[in-house]
């Protein structure tokens, strides 16, 4: 090849290396003036091992087709109950400092509602991820459950959405009958329903909160299309939540779903978890609540009452699942779905409460039997019933894990996560510790807003986890506080104290994760340095959010007297063999 040709080449060559820079630029350019769009799917008390792609037995297809497209998360984490939860995703704060250190008008002991930070709902300083993608550029929309207050500051107008749909209340009726779960909750009784700013009289006749909540988001996006901005949606279903409710069709569906009993469908769900990769012994089965009764000692009516309990439950998801595939499917009709970053998450654990958890008093139990009048096994699922999942079938969801929701143990804060990036095939199994307060500085991160000059954000972008499967900056520690139970995180390291009728030990206990994840084995006197160095970490975390520090005996005295109350089984009525 003479001098002259290799020449012709090296041109050739250098032009095509600049034409693919050229394009490379140009891309980038685009994909910077063209943020993505983020939808956020949060469904309300959901179980560890209740999706198929977690090892669940229940019908989710189009949740599969997601987690399939994407990532599966191992050790992601939300707090122990709703209203915390919620608040931290809208604000990336721990929620001791915006008010969410008390729920639904309880405080821990020694504090009241009155103690900055400890309010019941949003206060503080901070800008809601609403109000922050807003004035960058994108519209916004809330649909589902809010929990978050009922005053015009925590309206979700004012936290930054354009357009809404919100239940502002913790729970409800799923059905059209605008019939909340007590007297305590709302102050009235009737579910407040508000929709972009106006109080709703009345529902459809025909109302389901899960079709109602997607079909309203659907209508709503494809009004707004013409909009260049990229959209931000919250969709928060209350389903799974108690009274559980869903069609008779698909509760049929399930009615053998525990016919061998919980402790059987625990084992094959963590049978399952093994076979997909999502954990690592078969054997690591954890611990059940003290109390809680073999199946085999029932009696045949119990065993049907709960069966159908988780029946109603699994219909919900099969339900939810099949109004998210049709979200989905608009999204693709309208060619957005490519360009959207999904997440989808639950808001703690599954639910061991009876429906007179919410009864604050003799008037409360009335009004509840009263508007829910329907007991009989028969009749769950159905309007009128308030069935809820029982103790026994919660703690069987949460698989190799032990707790429950409103529980620092990893039952009740390690939730299943799928992520669906946007433009680009990240799939596979992502095994760090995240925890739902992250996704404030990653949807910041998508949005290219990188100004967040808060001292009180917490957590990290998730953004290079999602793209690269890289820890990044993101820490591998993460404390928490819920009532005056204490956790502290740090790599495989857990310190925990729960009061013991709360399944804890009414104190520290020290759990190493990685070869007990079922938190079984208490280290504390084992490894005291340990304790002591996870202790002083707590104590740092408390101070720099607002955490008051109850002693643990008085903590103790307070929750150990109720505990019954949380996790008793309200029977249904006596003709289940009628």
């Amino acid at each position: 090849m003479n001098h002259e040709s290799t020449n012709c080449i090296f041109k050739y060559i250098n032009f095509v290396i600049c034409i693919l820079c050229l394009l490379f630029a140009v891309n980038v350019k685009a994909t910077e003036n063209n943020p993505p769009n983020i939808l956020m799917v949060l469904i309300d008390d959901l179980g560890y091992t209740d999706l198929d792609v977690y090892g669940g037995d229940i019908s989710t297809p189009n949740i599969n087709n997601i987690a399939n497209q994407g990532m599966v998360f191992t050790d992601a984490h939300a707090y122990p109950s709703c209203a915390p939860t919620r608040a931290a995703f809208l604000t990336g704060q721990d929620p001791h400092t915006i008010g969410l250190g008390s729920q639904n008008g309880v405080a821990p002991a020694g504090v009241t509602l009155e103690d900055a930070g400890y309010e019941g709902y949003l206060s503080g300083k901070y800008t809601s991820i609403a109000n922050l993608l807003k004035s960058n550029g994108y519209r916004t929309y809330h649909s589902g459950k809010w929990h978050l207050g009922y005053g015009e500051k925590q309206s979700p107008i004012a936290q930054g959405f354009e357009r809404h749909f919100s239940l502002l209340d913790g729970a409800a009726s799923h059905y059209g009958d605008m019939k909340g779960v007590g007297l305590g909750v709302s102050g009235s009784g009737s579910a407040t329903y508000v929709e972009n700013g106006e109080r709703l009289k009345k529902l459809p006749d025909n109302f389901y909160s899960t079709k109602n909540y997607t079909q309203w988001l659907i209508d709503e996006l494809a009004e707004g299309k013409a909009d260049a901005r990229p959209f931000f949606a919250y969709l928060a279903y209350t389903a799974v939540h108690d009274p559980l409710h869903a069609p008779e069709d698909l509760i049929l569906k399930y009615a053998s779903l525990t016919e061998n009993g919980y402790e059987q469908l625990r084992k094959e769900r963590i049978k399952n978890l093994v076979s997909l990769g999502l954990t690592v012994d078969p054997s690591l089965i954890s611990k059940w609540l003290s109390g809680t009764p073999r199946w085999s000692s029932l009696t045949e009516d119990e065993q049907k009452d709960l069966s159908k309990r988780l029946a109603v439950y699994a219909a919900m998801l099969e339900y939810l699942d099949h109004e998210l595939g049709r979200l989905v499917d608009f999204l693709k009709s309208e060619d957005l779905y490519d360009n959207t970053l999904i997440v989808l998450m639950s808001d703690n654990g599954a639910a061991t409460v009876p429906k007179t958890i919410y009864s604050r008093n003799v008037s409360d139990i009335e009004w509840q039997n009263k508007n829910y009048p329907l007991t009989d096994v028969s009749s769950y699922g159905l309007p009128g019933s308030f069935p809820s999942l029982g103790t026994y079938n919660a703690e069987a969801l949460a698989g190799p894990y032990f707790g429950f929701k409103s529980n620092l143990y990893e039952g009740g804060v390690r939730v299943p996560m799928i992520v669906k990036t946007p433009g680009r095939e990240d799939v596979g199994v992502r095994k760090q510790n995240v925890n739902i307060v992250d996704l404030y500085k990653t949807f910041s991160d998508y949005a290219g807003v990188t100004n967040l000059n808060n001292d009180q954000l917490l957590g990290c972008s998730l953004r290079q986890t999602f793209e690269w499967n890289s820890v990044g900056e993101c820490s591998d520690e993460f404390g928490m506080s819920y009532m005056g139970w204490r956790s502290y995180r740090k790599g495989v390291w857990k310190l925990v104290f729960v009061s013991s009728g709360f399944g804890g030990t009414g104190k520290y206990a020290l759990y190493k994760l990685d070869d007990d994840p079922g938190e079984m084995r208490d280290l504390s006197s084992d490894y005291p340095e340990k304790v002591a160095y996870l202790n002083d970490k707590w104590n740092k975390y408390a101070k720099k959010n607002n955490v008051k520090v109850i002693p643990m005996e008085k903590v103790n005295s307070m929750f150990d007297p109720i505990a019954g109350k949380f996790f008793e089984i309200d029977w249904g009525s006596n003709s289940l063999s009628n």
